[in-house]
């Protein structure tokens, strides 16, 4: 179950545009930015463990999120040298929107 949180070691650069930070226990902890009444939120994400089972988790703990947030669209976004990072916003259900100065976004709706 997604859990707000206050005290996340997070670098300061990413905690001045950071509106809100959520942890999944033994999951994943997500920071919500750029949340506006006009846009939906950007987010970023850490892993805390990794694994198969909890890969297999990243789905459906994206969808509560949202929900969770009330926001049917979200934007995540990564450097292009990590592909692996990519594929996992694919598998979580991200559709990629564009390439731009070596970042590619990306798209979620439920």
């Amino acid at each position: 179950m997604w859990e707000r949180v206050e005290d996340a070691p997070i670098p300061a650069q990413t905690a001045k545009v950071t509106t809100a930070v959520w942890r999944y226990p033994g999951v994943m902890i997500l920071g919500v930015m750029r949340a506006t009444m006009i846009g939906p939120p950007c987010i970023w994400a850490t892993v805390l463990q990794g694994g198969l089972r909890n890969l297999r988790l990243v789905p459906r703990i994206t969808d509560e999120f949202q929900r969770l947030i009330y926001s049917p669209t979200i934007y995540a976004e990564t450097e292009e040298e990590y592909p692996r990072h990519a594929a996992l916003l694919r598998y979580a259900g991200f559709q990629e929107l564009e390439k731009k100065n070596g970042r590619v976004l990306f798209e979620r709706s439920i």
